[in-house]
């Protein structure tokens, strides 16, 4: 099995996303993508990944994104309070997330992959870490 990893340095994906080639052992290429947001996301990276993933045909839906200042008002950056919405892969599998509140998030995590040859996604895994 070989990796092929396009980085999360924004020279070929957004920042949130980082994408995998995997070549497996019976030749299978799959292509795995990983989009994380947590409290260094800010407003542009939530625009270009969900334009990068609308590209793909994989939307990504906000039903509600709170950007909060930092705790003490003034100081800081603007980081996101609280999210809810959805990924939906082309074949038409959605999964819903939903995070946030008072102190906000650390983090939410989807991944998803897709396989090169027959164009055939599967949802894997979305954790929200509180």
């Amino acid at each position: 099995m070989s990796v092929i990893t396009k980085g999360n340095n924004g020279d070929v994906t957004p920042v949130p996303i980082k994408q995998t080639i995997t070549l497996q052992e019976n030749g299978v290429q799959r292509l795995q993508t990983e989009i994380t947001f947590d409290k260094k996301t800010s407003r542009e990276d939530i625009i270009n990944s969900c334009n990068f993933l609308a590209k793909e045909n994989i939307s990504l839906v906000f039903d509600k994104l709170e950007i909060k200042r930092p705790y003490f008002g003034l100081f800081g950056k603007y980081r996101i309070g609280f999210v809810e919405g959805f990924v939906e892969l082309p074949d038409g599998m959605r999964e819903k997330f939903k995070a946030g509140g008072l102190f906000a998030f650390r983090s939410v995590k989807i991944i998803y992959s897709k396989d090169v040859q027959t164009n055939a996604y599967r949802m894997e895994m979305v954790e929200i870490i509180d």
